[in-house]
């Protein structure tokens, strides 16, 4: 890539090279991206970001809220998986075949899953938030239709503060399709790569954002424009987006450029990318599971884990 004048770095989308490099190096590549963070009502945030789960509970303490008002999770292995995920490249050190869960960090994101257990709504996310029981959420934004319909669910008083994280802005990128990448021992790596510049710049097909710039630059100008459609009833504008809420249809329609500048802002402070290990996800929601029914204690728990990564980080060590 670095020596293709038609296809290179600098024609990406900076935060997610800087998200998926790898000392220096961009190993693999995707035409399309989305991003996930937690958000919610900006008179409990007050326009904070990048905080800890120490400070995530005071927050929703000085508003007098407990964990349960935050929308998105669901059950303990898959708060754990979900908080796990999100802060990977905070426990191992990929470059060196290393980890670190026995610290403060760890400890706090296993009692998050273990106290939280609530989330979840039989009247509808927006007749809650409505009512004060949720003032944030988690996941996904993939479109600037996501973020109209969360502005739209949060009342325009929405901001993004992020997963709680130990360090960063909680905010995180994943690539969505396929990703490619060239085999450093194959025969024809010439070939190799004109396949993957083809794919990366031709591959994208309206999921996602693009991973090159002016393909985004693209998109976001396009989400401006209204869709009118022409039918026998009559000449009326297509929703660009829409969610089912309980009995509440939501439809939003042509963007404003508050809403694109907006989600320009949370794509330009993404520093981390949302990608699952199963494997090392698997050693986690196992042995954590002892300490969520009472058997072992945290610290306990925490070494466990530890040592049972470290020796799968050690044995597929490249």
């Amino acid at each position: 890539m670095q020596n293709d004048e038609e296809c290179n770095a600098n024609m990406l989308m900076s935060s997610v090279v800087e998200a998926y490099e790898i000392k220096g190096h961009l190993f693999s590549i995707c035409p399309a991206f989305q991003i996930y963070s937690m958000w919610g009502k900006n008179s409990i945030i007050n326009n904070r970001s990048g905080i800890t789960l120490a400070e995530l509970k005071k927050m929703l303490e000085d508003g007098g809220k407990s964990l349960n008002a935050i929308y998105g999770f669901s059950a303990d292995e898959k708060v754990l998986t979900t908080l796990c995920t999100f802060g990977m490249d905070e426990f191992v050190d990929w470059d060196n075949g290393t980890c670190n869960f026995t610290g403060e960090y760890f400890e706090e994101i296993l009692t998050f899953a273990n106290e939280y257990d609530g989330g979840y709504t039989d009247e509808g996310i927006l007749r809650e938030i409505e009512k004060g029981d949720i003032v944030m959420s988690v996941g996904m934004i993939s479109s600037i239709a996501d973020y109209q319909i969360q502005s739209k669910l949060y009342q325009n008083d929405l901001t993004f503060v992020g997963y709680p994280v130990g360090s960063g802005s909680g905010t995180a990128i994943s690539y969505r399709g396929s990703e490619l990448a060239v085999n450093a021992q194959g025969a024809n790596k010439d070939a190799a790569w004109e396949f993957v510049k083809y794919y990366l710049l031709n591959g994208y097909v309206d999921q996602g954002f693009p991973t090159i710039k002016t393909q985004f630059d693209e998109v976001t100008e396009a989400a401006k424009e209204s869709i009118i459609v022409t039918s026998e009833e009559g000449t009326y504008e297509a929703e660009r987006g829409t969610c089912f809420d309980g009995n509440i249809y939501i439809q939003v329609f042509s963007a404003e450029q508050d809403d694109i500048d907006a989600v320009r802002r949370l794509i330009d402070i993404a520093d981390n990318k949302f990608e699952y290990n199963t494997n090392i996800l698997n050693i986690i929601d196992e042995e954590a599971q002892s300490y969520f029914t009472g058997q072992k204690d945290l610290k306990n728990v925490a070494e466990l884990i530890q040592n049972r990564v470290q020796l799968y980080l050690s044995e597929n060590k490249k």
